[in-house]
C-alpha cells in the first residue's frame, strides 16, 4: 500500500509541476540501475595522473559497483586517439575529457553522442553545447601570472594590464605558452591584433607546456607569464612561493569539456558518470580537492582563481576549433614561433 500511495503522490506530482521535470528524474533512475549492471567503463582524459585517479576514487566510493579504467593521455592525443580507434571499428572509450578544442573538434566527424545529463541545468550557459555533444566540466582561466621576488631583483614594477607588457622595461621579461592557439584567437579577438603584435615584438620567452611554464615562473628564469593556468599559479601561492595572479583585462577562460562517446562500449556507465561530473557534488569535490574552477552556477569559485563579479571574463568558444589551423598560423606568425 506505501508504494501505491507513493507512486500516486509521484503522479501528482508530476501533473502539477510537469511531466518534462519528472521524466529526466525517472530516466536517470534507469541509467543509474543500467550503469551498475554495466559495471565498468573507459574515461580517457587530459589531466595530471594523481587528479584522474583522485577523480576517478571518489566515484567509486559513491558508487562501488561502477569501476573507473581511466587512461591519461596529453589533450591533443585524445582526439587522434578516438579517431583513429573508430576507424579501426573499434570502440574501447566511453568518456572524453579534455580541453575544448580537441573534444569539439571530435563533433564533427560523428566521434561524439548525444547525451543531455540531468545536471546540465545548473551549469552556466556557456558550458553548454547548442547540439548537446559536450558540456562544461570545468574552467581554466590563463592570466597574467608573475614572480613578485623576480620582479624584486629585476627592479621591475608588477604588472597591471597587458598593455604593460608591451613597454620597453619589460622586454624579454615574459613568457608566452608556444601551443596556446586558443588563447591567442580569444586575445585578437577581445584585445585586438594591434595588442598582440606590439607584445609579440616585445621579444617574450617561449616555453611548451603550461605547467613547464609555471615552472620557469617559479625559478626565477622569467618574472611573468602569459601561459600558466589561474589555478596552477594560485595553488603555487598557496604553497608559498612568490606568485600573484592577475586577471587582467580581458582574461581569456577555456574549457575542460566532458563528453560521451559514440558507440560507447558502456554508454549507460559513462552517461552516469558525465552526470556525477557536472553534479554539486562531483564539482564541490573537484573545486575542493583541486582549486578546479566549476561551471555550476551554485558551487563558487575560488576567489583568487577567478570572482566572475569583478573578473573581466572572456569565454572561449569550442565551436572555434573549426578554424583551429588558421589560428594556429596567424599565432605562430604573430609571434614568430617555429621560425615563421
Amino acid at each position: 500500500m506505501k508504494v501505491n500511495l507513493w507512486t500516486k503522490l509521484v503522479s501528482v506530482l508530476c501533473l502539477g509541476i510537469s511531466i518534462s521535470f519528472c521524466a529526466p528524474i525517472a530516466a536517470h533512475a534507469d541509467i543509474a540501475s543500467a550503469a551498475q549492471a554495466e559495471g565498468t567503463f573507459t574515461w580517457y582524459v587530459a589531466m595530471s595522473p594523481d587528479e584522474a585517479k583522485g577523480i576517478s576514487d571518489e566515484f567509486m566510493r559513491r558508487y562501488p559497483k561502477i569501476q573507473v579504467k581511466y587512461v591519461v593521455m596529453r589533450a591533443n592525443q585524445i582526439p587522434i586517439r578516438i579517431s583513429t580507434e573508430q576507424r579501426a571499428g573499434k570502440f574501447e572509450v566511453d568518456v572524453a575529457s579534455s580541453s575544448a578544442w580537441q573534444v569539439s573538434a571530435l563533433a564533427p566527424f560523428g566521434a561524439l553522442q548525444s547525451y543531455v545529463p540531468p545536471e546540465a541545468k545548473n551549469l552556466i550557459p556557456q558550458a553548454v553545447d547548442k547540439n548537446k555533444l559536450w558540456f562544461g566540466e570545468y574552467i581554466l582561466t590563463i592570466p597574467i601570472a608573475y614572480n613578485t621576488k623576480t620582479l624584486a631583483v629585476q627592479k621591475l614594477k608588477a604588472p597591471t594590464s597587458y598593455e604593460d607588457l608591451a613597454k620597453p622595461e619589460y622586454k624579454g621579461k615574459f613568457s608566452i605558452e608556444t601551443t596556446d592557439t586558443e588563447w591567442f584567437h580569444v586575445m585578437v579577438k577581445s584585445a585586438g591584433l594591434d595588442l598582440m603584435k606590439k607584445i609579440a615584438a616585445n621579444k617574450p620567452v617561449f616555453n611548451d607546456g603550461h605547467t613547464t611554464t609555471l615552472n620557469g615562473l617559479i625559478a626565477g628564469e622569467f618574472p611573468i607569464s602569459l601561459g600558466t593556468y589561474g589555478y596552477k599559479a594560485f595553488d603555487a601561492g598557496k604553497k608559498g612561493y612568490p606568485i600573484v595572479v592577475l586577471n587582467a583585462k580581458p582574461t581569456v577562460a577555456e574549457w575542460q569539456l566532458v563528453a560521451l562517446v559514440k558507440n560507447a562500449p558502456h554508454p549507460n556507465a559513462g552517461k552516469f558518470f558525465e552526470n556525477w561530473l557536472l553534479s554539486k557534488e562531483g564539482q564541490t569535490f573537484v573545486q575542493e580537492k583541486y582549486n578546479r574552477t566549476p561551471s555550476r552556477l551554485d558551487v563558487p569559485a575560488e576567489s583568487g582563481i577567478l570572482n566572475p563579479a569583478k573578473d573581466p571574463v572572456i569565454y572561449s568558444d569550442p565551436q572555434d576549433a573549426a578554424g583551429y589551423a588558421d589560428y594556429a598560423n596567424d599565432f605562430n606568425s604573430t609571434f614568430h614561433i617555429n621560425g615563421q
